[in-house]
């Protein structure tokens, strides 16, 4: 192509016309469609200043007839081109840019995905060939100096200083997201570290936990995989672990392969359902938008905040202190004329994020507190590197699972408490 020329635009009637340097632009028959230049997907073009090159919001200006550079002398192009008083305006891309600090320091400010998340990734490359490229994949590692991205190819280790741009972007076809993809087993057992108990004994996969009553979660076995023996043999142990602590043998069972095989040996051994459990994921980043920042954290539990988690929940044993500082939990607080009208819990293991303790005071309620303190919990995860939350509800607490759907709670599962009380007096001998 010549200089002074740009590509060739269609015209209504299929043909076309070339756009020179100092016209004022293609036929007015024309004017504000799509039009396809050479060598680059369609644009709109928009009328600009006459005299103006071609400039694409926030970039350098780009001439639309095959050339890409800096501006020349006296705003035109290196092709000569002065721009022909349009302007060529690409739609809109939800990239996420990490722009240059001021003053030429070099660092870069924005953040970068986190763990777990599916991004598109634009960096510079050294070297021959184009100076950028993209890494599109799942998120492994974020540190200070980069991220780890895993993509069809293999691993790619990308340094902060290189990265341009990123976006999120869905799984591939048929892979659901994150959130939805754990195993009703795996996220039971990543739920109970996140809540540990005071004693706690293998039986298997299983795990027996006892925390001086404090909490069905912590008191109970959790039934995932195998018991490495007949379950019969294994209900047996577990009602002689409880009895020695005295404690009723209590058994939690999430939805899954295991249930249809166990549930009707627990019957025949006299166990009985209690209530079901909602199980609770979602995307962190989702939950996180719009985040007003209103709580205040501790990396350890206080005693204001514990006793204003004592006004939903007693705490009157040593066990609850013990549970609730378990696991380098976090803790998260809303406070209103000096005093604590909301509190939350934080464990993390990346790429997941475990919401427990939620509280908002009753007189507080209705104001939003309990969206605010959700989707700041949300923020903090994903500043801690990860990518999905879950948290349990009770399936007739309608206020919370309303508020939980809204911000991108999805159900996941469910899970049952089965429990045989064998400590109780019975009142005359068995016949």
């Amino acid at each position: 192509m010549g200089d002074g020329q740009a590509g060739r635009c269609r015209g209504p009637a299929g043909g076309g016309q070339r756009l020179h340097a100092g016209r004022a632009g293609p036929d007015p028959a024309v004017r504000g469609r799509p039009l396809a230049l050479a060598g680059h997907r369609r644009v709109r073009l928009r009328r600009h200043p006459r005299g103006r090159p071609p400039v694409l919001p926030g970039r350098r200006p780009v001439h639309r007839g095959g050339h890409a550079g800096r501006a020349g002398e006296a705003g035109r192009l290196p092709c000569g081109c002065g721009g022909g008083g349009l302007r060529a305006v690409r739609p809109r891309r939800p990239h996420r840019h990490l722009r240059r600090h001021p003053g030429g320091c070099g660092r870069l400010s924005g953040d970068l995905p986190a763990v777990g998340e599916r991004v598109s990734l634009r960096y510079r490359i050294t070297g021959p060939g184009p100076g950028l490229t993209d890494a599109v994949g799942d998120v492994l590692a974020v540190d200070g100096s980069g991220l780890l991205v895993r993509t069809r190819r293999g691993e790619v280790r990308v340094e902060r200083s290189a990265v341009v741009a990123w976006r999120r972007v869905p799984p591939p076809p048929g892979v659901p997201a994150l959130h939805r993809r754990a195993d009703a087993e795996e996220l039971s057992r990543l739920a109970a570290r996140g809540w540990p108990a005071v004693e706690e004994e293998a039986l298997g996969d299983w795990r027996l936990r006892w925390a001086d009553g404090w909490t069905r979660r912590a008191n109970s076995v959790l039934a995932t995989g195998g018991p490495g023996r007949s379950l019969a043999g294994a209900l047996h142990q577990v009602r002689r672990w409880y009895r020695d602590r005295g404690r009723p043998a209590l058994l939690q069972l999430s939805d899954g392969a295991l249930a249809p095989v166990l549930e009707p040996e627990l019957v025949a051994q006299g166990f009985t359902p209690a209530e079901e459990t909602c199980f609770l994921t979602a995307t962190a980043a989702d939950v996180a938008r719009d985040a007003p920042g209103l709580t205040r954290w501790s990396d350890h539990l206080e005693p204001e905040w514990l006793a204003a988690f004592a006004r939903q929940r007693p705490v009157d044993t040593p066990a609850a202190a013990t549970v609730l500082a378990g696991s380098g939990a976090r803790f998260a607080r809303i406070e209103q004329d000096g005093r604590i009208v909301a509190v939350g819990r934080l464990t993390t293991e990346p790429p997941w994020a475990g919401l427990t303790g939620l509280w908002v005071e009753p007189a507080s309620r209705g104001r939003g507190l309990g969206t605010a303190l959700t989707a700041d919990l949300a923020v903090r995860a994903v500043e801690l590197g990860c990518a999905a939350l879950h948290l349990q509800v009770l399936p007739d607490n309608t206020p919370a699972l309303a508020l939980y759907r809204r911000l991108g709670f999805e159900e996941h599962h469910r899970y049952r408490y089965w429990s045989l009380d064998e400590t109780a007096p019975t009142g005359g001998p068995r016949g």
